[in-house]
């Protein structure tokens, strides 16, 4: 069994440059921007009017905000925000 290798191009190489930008024709181009001036936004995202509705939009469930909301008004204690910081700091040395 032989595995001889054939290489073939997809497509004739161009020698006369460099392509357009995407590789697509000046032509093509312009056909996509007609096309894309005639498009017509989706009625279902709009802009957020409220972050609540910006929420939504990115689907974050609404257990996460009731939890966001409650920690909102949290305040803690100076003892409480140093032991925080004594227990997330990195450890001087391996095993503390």
């Amino acid at each position: 069994m032989s595995l001889a290798a054939t290489h073939t191009l997809a497509a004739p190489l161009e020698l006369r440059g460099p392509k357009y930008p995407f590789h697509i024709t000046k032509e093509e181009e312009r056909q996509l921007r007609l096309k894309g001036a005639e498009a017509v936004p989706s009625l279902v995202i709009g802009q957020a009017t409220s972050f609540d509705e910006y929420a939504r939009q990115l689907m974050i469930p609404s257990a996460v905000m009731d939890l966001a909301r409650k920690a909102e008004h949290l305040r803690l204690s100076a003892w409480e925000v140093e032991a925080m910081r004594k227990h997330l700091a990195p450890a001087a040395e391996p095993g503390d």
